[in-house]
């Protein structure tokens, strides 16, 4: 018994299966991660090193020899480079693609480790890095306003506190923030009249600010932690700290110095349309849903809103998930504009059972093939989007092939069920290998080498899952559901009309009723039992509708038997001119073809010389992302000298007016920042 027969015998099971498939598929579509961008490993470690005030010739002998030296034997390396800078150096470390991302990072650690006591005493430890495009940030808050600095610091940390509790977040960093520090107001005069230096009054302090380890104390009867306390926690503690006694006499920090609060100078600028900012970048967990983060942050950040100071404006950029959810709508219309375009040729060709069942075989192979992403543990991004839209107008071809033969079939008289029997064993291996010549074209893109191959393994991954449901749902659910598709049409009906009356009538006992009462529960009931009893009717008119005559049994029985599928009485002598329209215009041109096959050989071979010629001559080259209008436009500033922070910054606010006036103007511009 072939597996399409024990289908059909099986119906059951087979229908248990498919909505299983279609109730798993949804519900993976809907918890699915959702990104941009593949989550692929860039094959890029680089180790960084820091060391105040070092010049770049320094740097270059100092730090960035020994390290190459260790560096030089890490198996799988294919290139290093390495860059020195006034105050630092970098090592660079280029893998092949597909490279074990974890393996590389633990040997780079270890030669990193062997190095650390060659380097020069006041060098930072290094650091290694690795170059993830999961943990770029997928959404920037940005606080701007005529405010304090403090105040925005304050806000902006305490926001950063509520969005690092989101369980999708891994961390946020906050951006053009200055480091705090206390500025000890030393008056000389004091000092000297005290017959103090400068000097032991900064040694005071430098041996006062420490923490120290006391340990625990055993008593016998007891043990206990001794804290002792060293660190100062407010400038009172500096102003009452004492710098020198004599006899009863103590001279403390506040006789001699004024202690305040403040920031180190700056080295960075930051506005947004013009005004002082602090941004928010946030970083989502590798493999979370991109959608459901950044809602969850732009949550808090609605819930926070009232308590802001008035003049705070909060602003959102570079949100990755405004692109996400648009593909996704573009992608459900996509599939509902497909399933109904489908639906309307299939029912003028074929009648109404034709499309339903055609309209039935997209959506359950889109839903099996993001079951078995969501299996695989793989995200839905736009590569995979980009497959799904492609693959909408290649799903359907088996299941439109079995349906028709079946219709002609049923046409015939041949009862359903043997007819969509018929159907799928006679079409099994066409279908199967149009199937498999399609899937052919793509599986040579799993083998694509390099980041870009890292890159677009995930079309012929998505491709092959959501075809190899569509030949599924070609040959073993469609022949089963046309089979029986008044059952089915029947249950369906009855869910979603006692679903419909449920949900009216429950919602008119929460307007009328109490929501919680017994009345209402009981009315909702009432709904859900006159609902499945008009759907029972409406499936059973509906069923009627669709079911075709049956035939006589003597001809099935011939039918199912191995001559079923030998067409002998088909005549294979056919007059073109007794055939009209365009089926005629068709039937004449095939005829003369099959007169003439070397003419439509070499017809066919110029065409493809042709066509290539002409592309050489003709074509625009090849380019490898199409040119597309940005949403960015970014302006670089430069200019001669080794200019300080404030003199760059003279020169972009020059831009920026320009820029803030032209926008004011336009109107055209959401938001400029400046950095």
């Amino acid at each position: 018994m072939s597996i399409i027969d024990a289908s059909l015998s099986h119906s059951r099971t087979v229908l248990g299966v498919l909505a299983f498939i279609l109730i798993a598929g949804a519900i993976s579509y809907i918890t699915i991660p959702k990104e941009s961008d593949p989550d692929i490993n860039i094959p890029i470690i680089y180790v960084s090193m820091h060391h105040e005030g070092i010049s770049p010739e320094d740097a270059e002998r100092l730090l960035v020899r020994p390290m190459e030296q260790e560096l030089r034997g890490i198996e799988g390396s294919k290139e290093m480079r390495s860059t020195a800078f006034e105050g630092g150096a970098n090592v660079l470390l280029e893998f092949e693609a597909g490279f074990d991302s974890d393996t590389a990072l633990s040997d780079v650690r270890n030669k990193v480790d062997l190095v650390r006591p060659d380097l020069p005493e006041d060098t930072d430890d290094p650091t290694v890095n690795e170059v993830n495009l999961s943990l770029f940030p997928v959404l920037v808050v940005t606080l701007s306003g005529d405010l304090p600095e403090r105040t925005l610091l304050r806000i902006a940390r305490d926001i950063q506190d509520r969005l690092e509790g989101i369980e999708t977040v891994l961390e946020v960093n906050i951006t053009g923030e200055r480091e705090e520090v206390v500025e000890i107001l030393i008056d000389p005069v004091l000092l000297e009249s005290y017959g103090l230096e400068p000097e032991d009054l900064l040694a005071r302090i430098g041996a006062s600010n420490r923490l120290v380890a006391a340990g625990a104390l055993d008593t016998g009867s007891g043990r206990f932690a001794i804290k002792v306390p060293g660190l100062f926690e407010s400038a009172d503690d500096i102003l009452k700290l004492p710098i020198v006694n004599s006899g009863d006499a103590i001279v403390r920090v506040s006789d001699v110095a004024k202690v305040r609060r403040s920031f180190k100078d700056p080295t960075t600028y930051a506005r947004v349309n013009g005004n002082p900012a602090l941004g928010l970048e946030v970083v989502k967990r590798t493999g979370e849903n991109i959608i459901e983060t950044i809602g969850a942050v732009q949550a808090i950040i609605e819930q926070e809103r009232p308590y802001f100071p008035e003049g705070l404006i909060v602003g959102y950029s570079n949100d990755k998930s405004e692109d996400i959810r648009t593909m996704l709508t573009d992608l459900q219309n996509n599939v509902l504009s497909a399933i109904l375009l489908v639906m309307i040729v299939v029912v003028g060709a074929l009648g109404v059972r034709g499309g339903l069942l055609v309209g039935l075989a997209i959506p359950g192979s889109f839903l099996a093939g993001v079951m078995a992403l969501s299996i695989m543990g793989l995200t839905v991004n736009v590569v995979v989007l980009f497959a799904l839209i492609l693959a909408v107008g290649m799903l359907v071809d088996g299941a439109i092939v079995v349906t028709e033969f079946a219709d002609r079939k049923l046409a015939e008289g041949v009862p359903k069920e043997i007819a969509y029997g018929l159907a799928a064993k006679r079409m099994a291996w066409p279908i199967i290998s149009s199937t498999a010549t399609t899937l052919a074209a793509f599986l040579p893109l799993l083998f694509w080498p390099g980041v870009v191959g890292e890159f677009m393994k995930f079309l012929p991954i998505t491709l092959i899952a959501t075809l190899t449901a569509s030949l599924a749902m070609a040959l073993i659910f469609v022949p089963v559901l046309g089979a029986n598709l008044a059952v089915v049409v029947r249950l369906v009906m009855i869910l979603a009309v006692a679903a419909a009356g449920y949900g009216t009538l429950s919602s008119v006992a929460i307007e009328m009723l109490e929501p919680n009462s017994l009345a209402a529960l009981i009315l909702g009931i009432v709904g859900l039992i006159l609902g499945a009893a008009l759907g029972y009717w409406l499936g059973g008119v509906t069923g009627r509708l669709l079911e075709r005559t049956e035939g006589d049994p003597e001809k099935a029985k011939a039918l199912a038997g191995p001559s079923a599928i030998n067409d002998s009485d088909i005549d294979e002598t056919m007059d073109p001119s007794k055939v009209g329209g365009l089926t005629g215009i068709y039937v004449s041109i095939l005829s003369f073809s099959l007169r003439a096959p070397w003419l439509v050989l070499l017809l066919s071979a110029g065409t493809l010389v042709g066509t290539v010629a002409l592309y050489q001559v003709k074509g625009h080259g090849v380019e490898f992302f199409p040119e597309i209008e940005p949403k960015l436009m970014i302006v670089n500033v430069h200019a001669r000298g080794n200019l300080s922070v404030n003199e760059k910054d003279g020169l972009a606010r020059e831009v920026e007016n320009r820029v803030l006036a032209l926008g004011a103007e336009t109107g055209e511009f959401k938001s400029v920042y400046v950095s």
